[in-house]
């Protein structure tokens, strides 16, 4: 299997990639609603071949960070989403227990969701 996807119901999206597992280039640890939305929370490597990146949309536009070179062996993902408030919601991005990504995004009316 080359990536874990999961499509939990709208709004609150809960997904978590095996412990110990490996991204390679192509794959994707993700929860959304298959793109259709224009919403997306997801860790990839985007169109690079050595780089992970951090990806939100939350029916708007992308937001992405480039988390560096491709981890080598297995590691574990989380993805953290929160409501800030009415406006705003709050994406967390975690590496082996380690904050890589924080992104804020227009608010979708999430309670929380881990991933």
């Amino acid at each position: 299997m080359a990536g874990c996807v999961h499509s939990p119901p709208s709004p609150a999206a809960s997904s978590r990639r095996q412990p110990n597992s490996a991204l390679r280039p192509g794959s994707t640890s993700a929860s959304g609603d298959g793109f259709e939305g224009n919403r997306y929370l997801l860790i990839s490597t985007f169109n690079s071949t050595t780089n992970l990146y951090a990806r939100v949309n939350n029916n708007g536009s992308e937001q992405r960070v480039d988390l560096g070179a491709i981890p080598t062996g297995q590691h574990q993902y989380r993805i953290e989403w929160t409501a800030l408030d009415a406006a705003n919601d709050q994406v967390r991005f975690y590496v082996d227990g380690q904050l890589v990504a924080d992104m804020t995004v227009a608010s979708a009316g999430v309670q929380l969701a881990s991933i």
